[in-house]
């Protein structure tokens, strides 16, 4: 099996600036690389063909998000959690060792 490993390739500070922080404004201006190397489905001829489904699903499940929660996820070292729960335990699908993620709730 040949694959790309996207997790490596989405945080190539070539590529990305700050690769390891959030930062959706980064997509309001992309760059050919940014654009040639970002493989969230695949690409070329065996690209998923649930791309614009999922897409689709993740716009309205980050609207709920916002709408249910304030101040989006805390970092990891925040109630209880610490740094070595969010180390990778695969780097080819990327699930964090601590398998969960904090976020508050709307006041």
């Amino acid at each position: 099996i040949v694959g790309v490993q996207s997790y490596t390739r989405h945080r190539d500070p070539t590529i990305w600036t700050r690769p390891d922080s959030f930062d959706p404004a980064r997509w309001d201006e992309p760059t050919k690389a940014m654009k040639d190397n970002f493989y969230a489905f695949g690409g070329g001829s065996r690209i998923c063909i649930g791309m614009h489904f999922a897409q689709l699903e993740l716009r309205y499940a980050l609207a709920h998000f916002y709408r249910t929660f304030s101040g989006g996820v805390k970092p990891a070292f925040v109630e209880g959690f610490t740094e070595e729960d969010m180390v990778p335990m695969s780097y080819f699908l990327c699930p964090p060792r601590g398998k969960r993620c904090f976020v508050a709730p709307r006041k």
